[in-house]
Order: C-alpha cells, then sequence, then structure tokens
C-alpha cells in the first residue's frame, strides 16, 4: 500500500525545513529567506510538492495559529512602553502604504486607479518572521524587536480590513459616501474585539478549573480558531478576535487561576506551532512564485517594488518624526533598520489570491504582490544583518 501523494509530499516539505534549519546554522543565509530559496528550488524539480498558498489555507489555518502565538507570547510591557509606534505604523502606516502605492502605480505605471489602491492595501501587511530571527541572533535591543513585533501582529488586521473596504469600493456599482468605508472600518475592528474580549472571558472562567497543561494547551487551540471562526461568521475581523483573546489570556490567565503551574509547557507549544507554521509557509512562498511569469511583467513589478520600498521609507520617517513630536524618540540608526525590516509574505499573497477571478488586472497584480513579496524577503532579509552590524547595533542594551 502507497502512501497518498499529499502525505509523502508533506513529507518532503518537513525534510526541507529541516535541511534549511540545520544549514542556517552554518551560513550567513537568515532561516526564513533560505526557505523561501529553497521553495523556489524545490518548484523547478519536475513532480515536485503540489501544494497551493491558498486564501483559506493562509487565513483559516495558519494565521489564526501564528496571530495567536505571537499574542501570547507578546512583551505587553513592551507593548504599553512603545504603544504610539507600534499603533502609528499599524494604522497610519497601512494609509502611506495605500496612498504612496496609488500615486506610484497610477502616475508612473499607467495603472487603473482601483488597481493601484487595492495593491497597496494587499501589501500593507508586514511579515516578521525573519526580521525578528535575526534581531534574536544578534541580541539587538529589544525594544527595536518589540515594535517591529507589535506592527505586523496588528496591521495583518488592519490591513486585511483595509482591504476587505477598498474591494468593496472598487466592486460597488453604486457611489458610497466617504463616511461609510470609515464605519465599516470600525465595524469590524469593534466586532472582533468584543468576540476576542468574550471568548477569552469564557476561557479564562472554563481553564481555571484545570491544572493539567494538555487541557490548557488544547483550551488555547480552541480560542485560537474558534474566536477567528466565531468573528468571522457574524462578519467582523476574526484576526482581531484572535490576538485580543490571545493577549487577555496571556495577562489575565495566572490571575484568573489558569496556567498558573502550566505556562511554560504551553509557552512552548505554541513556540513549536509558530515554528512549524511559519516555516512550511515560507516554503510555499517559494513554491508558489513562478520566476517566468513575474519576467513577463517586469516594467509593472519594477514599480510595484519601488512603490511599496518608498511608502516604507515615507512611513517610518515620517512616524519617527511624529512621536519624537510626541516625546516618544525613536532613534535614527532604529529608524534605519526598521524600514529595512518592512517585509512582506503570505498574508498579502492570500490576500492577491483572495481576488475574484472576474477584478480587473488580476493576474498582473498577482505577479506584482509575489514580485513584492521574494524582493522584500530575499533582498532585504539578506541586507539586514550586515546593516545591523554596520550601525553597531548588535548586543547593545537600551539608552532611552
Amino acid at each position: 500500500m502507497h502512501p497518498p501523494a499529499t502525505f509523502s509530499g508533506m513529507l518532503v516539505l518537513l525534510v526541507a525545513v529541516l535541511a534549511v534549519a540545520i544549514g542556517a546554522r552554518h551560513s550567513r543565509v537568515p532561516y526564513t529567506v533560505g526557505l523561501v530559496l529553497a521553495g523556489l528550488v524545490i518548484g523547478l524539480i519536475p513532480g515536485h510538492p503540489t501544494f497551493a498558498l491558498t486564501p483559506d489555507l493562509v487565513m483559516v489555518v495558519f494565521l489564526p495559529a501564528l496571530l495567536f502565538a505571537g499574542a501570547w507570547t507578546y512583551p505587553q510591557a513592551e507593548l504599553r512602553r512603545n504603544w504610539l509606534p507600534v499603533a502609528l505604523l499599524a494604522t497610519l502606516g497601512v494609509v502611506l502604504c495605500m496612498l504612496v502605492s496609488w500615486f506610484v502605480l497610477v502616475r508612473y505605471a499607467g495603472l487603473q486607479s482601483s488597481t493601484a489602491l487595492i495593491f497597496g492595501a494587499i501589501v500593507s501587511a508586514t511579515d516578521p518572521i525573519a526580521v525578528i530571527a535575526v534581531f534574536r541572533a544578534l541580541h539587538i535591543d529589544p525594544r527595536i524587536n518589540a515594535i517591529v513585533e507589535g506592527e505586523s501582529l496588528f496591521n495583518d488586521a488592519t490591513a486585511v480590513v483595509a482591504f476587505k473596504v477598498t474591494l468593496l469600493i472598487s466592486i460597488a456599482a453604486v457611489h458610497i459616501s466617504a463616511a461609510q468605508p470609515l464605519l465599516q472600518f470600525g465595524e469590524l475592528l469593534a466586532g472582533g474585539t468584543i468576540v476576542g474580549l468574550a471568548v477569552g472571558g469564557v476561557a479564562l472562567l472554563v481553564l481555571r478549573f484545570t491544572d493539567d497543561y494538555m487541557v490548557e494547551a488544547v483550551g488555547t487551540l480552541i480560542v485560537a480558531y474558534g474566536s477567528y471562526y466565531l468573528a468571522d461568521s457574524i462578519g467582523s475581523s476574526g484576526l482581531i478576535a484572535v490576538i485580543v483573546s490571545g493577549m487577555l489570556l496571556s495577562r489575565l490567565g495566572t490571575r484568573a487561576g489558569a496556567f498558573t503551574a502550566t505556562r511554560t509547557a504551553v509557552n512552548q507549544l505554541w513556540e513549536f506551532i509558530a515554528f512549524v507554521a511559519n516555516s512550511l509557509l515560507f516554503l510555499l512562498v517559494g513554491l508558489s512564485i513562478d520566476l517566468r511569469e513575474n519576467l513577463t511583467t517586469l516594467v509593472v513589478t519594477g514599480w510595484a517594488i519601488a512603490a511599496v520600498v518608498l511608502a516604507r521609507l515615507i512611513a517610518v520617517y515620517g512616524i519617527g518624526g511624529l512621536c519624537a513630536a510626541f516625546g516618544h524618540r525613536i532613534p535614527l540608526r532604529w529608524q534605519h533598520v526598521l524600514t529595512l525590516g518592512g517585509m512582506r509574505g503570505a498574508l498579502s499573497m492570500a490576500l492577491v489570491l483572495s481576488l475574484p477571478a472576474s477584478f480587473p488586472d488580476r493576474s498582473l497584480l498577482l505577479a506584482m504582490v509575489f514580485s513584492v513579496v521574494l524582493f522584500t524577503i530575499v533582498v532585504q532579509g539578506l541586507a539586514l544583518a550586515p546593516v545591523v552590524f554596520g550601525l553597531k547595533l548588535e548586543r547593545q542594551p537600551s539608552r532611552i
């Protein structure tokens, strides 16, 4: 009896994860960059595993687990300390990415206004996994890590909401008032927050009656996927619900009588889940990118990359100046690293793949987004460690 193709294909991917993880320890290539490159190579091999990076796979299977893991382990003391840059990057940064992309692509690439705006919303979510891996290896100031991770944790949700609102506007056959998108944005965020608080609160009440780490671990899994499903089923933001429920459980669990003796074990579970999910996602990103197709739209994809890089520059340095005006100074050297850390990943690819087949310029948007993801992960990922060394940020304690 032969194993099914899905099983053998998954085994190949796990072997690739193991090989890249070991190889990364003996090279200067960041682990996640190596995974994407490995995915590209595997995709060139005849008969390679044919796993498709679908929107449902990313949004329903991987993202709730990754966001919950991020919310569960995120140092909330750092969030209180860095709330201003995190909040601005996750909100104003998303808006700036959309506006700058719209301007560059309409003016210089000749794209339709709706296409350019949708592209900006799709690529506004950052993916910090490669960045954080480099930061931890170099032991740089934990506050830089907290800003990068906090931005991504929240802008995943705000970018998805912005994408949904922008898509609604672009395909609407009737005129929509300026207030309607803002109202829908608020409803999605508020609904997700309420669901996250409700699910997290119920979990706190239930889990206080057990001290078995396996039961509590299962409970956190139920919260991660249950909060997403419940919020999404009522038309709210499932990603916001996951983040809120994860932070609530993490912060108040011990106080409510849960995770009193099992916190370390549950932490290890979520570290393992995040490692496997991220590893498979980065491999699938590489497998999903067809370099030959992207070469046929080289000029437009070049403008797309330029737009994303310019938007990141404006967002980081502009928000850095705004934070300084409010007494929350971010050193200029940190801003250089934060700019380079604005990588894009699987969420952007999932959003563009979720566009209706009838959406104008869908195939062009696929090539643009995939090219941006490849450029930011590989080029910026490889440049990050040398820049950190050049700026002498490694192993430095915080001075502000």
